[in-house]
């Protein structure tokens, strides 16, 4: 049985405040092949991104992941789908990146919480120790405060 969303434009100022999921997997698969077509360099291999679940600290994940081979780690506050609400942009972000890294072989940790908690920061460094190594390569500070 398909379920069908009836998606609706909600903007609220220059703020959109609905998001379409498979447009955003269309879009990540976009950006993965863009980075993918121009070749690997040489960069980090454990990296940690406070905010990468858009903008500037997504855009370095996917160029880590993609661009130099590492396996990532982020942390991210976004609304999960709930009810009849879809989720954040940056929830599905998350998400389709972690399929698609994972696809290709890294390691892709993802952390829906408040990046300034001290659960988080104890759950952070639990996850560095766990599967990286204990260690970070790279640190990518990239937090919204909206």
């Amino acid at each position: 049985m398909m379920t069908h969303v009836q998606l609706t434009e909600k903007i609220t100022g220059n703020v959109a405040r609905s998001m379409n999921p498979l447009g955003l997997r269309a879009m990540m698969t976009q950006q993965m092949t863009a980075i993918t077509n121009q070749g690997t360099y040489p960069g980090p291999r454990r990296v940690l991104v406070l905010g990468g679940s858009s903008s500037y600290g997504l855009a370095s994940r996917l160029t880590a992941t993609f661009g130099a081979g590492a396996d990532t780690l982020s942390v991210g506050y976004d609304r999960p789908p709930q009810g009849e609400s879809l989720g954040s942009a940056g929830w599905w972000n998350q998400v389709y990146f972690k399929q698609a890294a994972e696809q290709a072989g890294h390691i892709a940790r993802n952390l829906n919480a408040d990046v300034f908690s001290p659960a988080t920061k104890r759950a952070v460094i639990e996850e560095i120790q766990t599967h990286f190594g204990g260690a970070i390569d790279l640190l990518v500070y990239s937090i919204s405060c909206a």
